[in-house]
């Protein structure tokens, strides 16, 4: 069976999970930090039932994330990395220990804030072709979209709209862009 990725958008304002804190009766996870682990749980599980066919990934996994911080506070993108990667255990694949592989990035969006998420199927590299396009509600972050021999994607945004086809000659994949604008 082919299992498929899958992209959403969690809003609000992103929580690092960090070690967990010592108390009198042992080890603890902060409220705020069990608040965004439960949003983003529940972000998920919207995606996955809007999205027909879609099963939880079995196999290892690349995970894509773009955080929208409010301000320029000091967060670690590991911290802010384990939160998400936890909060979809179970939801989106049985265990995060299946992602293999992650591409982390970080930029201030003080009127969006929140998190892109992205969990595909890990191919080795070489193995298909990813490209990037913005996401129209907000071009700074960059939605990950797998081009398949033959694809062809039109983009149109404020700067005017392009045209890619994708062609495979001798195992090298092209992208042919047209553009006007």
């Amino acid at each position: 069976m082919t299992q498929f990725g899958i992209t959403f958008f969690v809003p609000g304002i992103p929580v690092p999970k960090q070690s967990g804190r010592i108390s009198g009766s042992g080890m603890y996870t902060p409220d705020h930090v069990k608040a965004w682990a439960d949003i983003v749980g529940w972000e998920a599980k919207q995606a996955t039932m809007e999205s027909p066919g879609f099963e939880m990934l079995t196999d290892d996994v690349t995970l894509i994330l773009t955080f929208s911080m409010p301000d320029r506070k000091r967060v670690d993108l590991d911290n802010l990395m384990k939160n998400v990667s936890d909060a979809m255990n179970k939801i989106v694949y049985d265990d995060d220990s299946q992602v293999v592989e992650s591409i982390l990035r970080k930029q201030i969006d003080s009127k969006h804030p929140g998190v892109w998420v992205t969990v595909i199927p890990y191919r080795p590299k070489g193995s298909l072709t990813m490209a990037h396009r913005m996401h129209p509600a907000n071009p700074l972050v960059f939605v990950p979209v797998i081009l398949t021999e033959g694809a062809i994607i039109k983009i149109v945004d404020g700067y005017g709209e392009a045209t890619i086809g994708v062609v495979k000659v001798n195992d090298t994949v092209t992208l042919i862009c047209e553009s006007e604008g």
